[in-house]
């Protein structure tokens, strides 16, 4: 019997971690980035007895007045994600400092304290 595979990734840990792993400190934003069906054929291909069935990305999205470059890029992102009907993306909108960037540039964009929902 196969045992069937589901993916959770949050984003961001990914991301980040990947960096950290194998970028050097000041690499190009897009190194680190990863292909969540990749990762999740990677991991379910492990063993010949299991079947990947869902990838569930969750990730913030930058609002669109505040960062609409970010907002467009993922949307890019999230589209080409879900191109494969294994792929399902929940995002979040990030929230942002008060007067942000003008006042507080060093600051960043977090997500919001609302739990997730799951679809």
């Amino acid at each position: 019997m196969v045992d069937r595979v589901v993916v959770f990734a949050d984003y961001q840990n990914v991301y980040m971690s990947a960096r950290e792993s194998f970028h050097p400190p000041g690499a190009t934003h897009w190194q680190g980035q990863i292909d969540p069906l990749a990762l999740g054929r990677l991991i379910a291909e492990r063993d010949a007895d299991r079947e990947l069935v869902g990838v569930r990305v969750y990730r913030g999205l930058p609002d669109s007045t505040r960062d609409p470059k970010g907002y467009a890029a993922s949307h890019r992102q999230k589209a080409r994600w879900e191109q494969s009907p294994t792929v399902h993306v929940v995002t979040r909108t990030l929230r942002y400092p008060r007067e942000w960037p003008e006042a507080r540039p060093q600051e960043r964009a977090s997500m919001c304290p609302l739990p997730w929902t799951f679809s």
